[in-house]
């Protein structure tokens, strides 16, 4: 059996027991967002539970208009 549960609407302290946990979240340049990282910070699993954290990145877009970024 599968249970997902939404990081807003979970708390880290209510974590049941499972075989595995899988975190995952929407990233930006490599890094979970605040949200996730925050959560993260306070679960607190058995030691030896096996887990795994994946971030999913969009590909990146090309600038169509690259002279509204430069700096000047």
């Amino acid at each position: 059996m599968i249970n997902a549960h939404i990081v807003r609407d979970f708390r880290s302290k209510e974590m049941l027991p499972a075989d595995l946990y899988v975190f995952g979240c929407p990233g930006h340049i490599g890094k979970s967002i605040c949200s996730m990282r925050r959560f993260l910070k306070n679960v607190q699993l058995l030691a030896g539970t096996p887990y795994a954290i994946l971030t999913v990145e969009e590909a990146p877009q090309p600038n169509k208009r690259p002279e509204r970024c430069a700096r000047r």
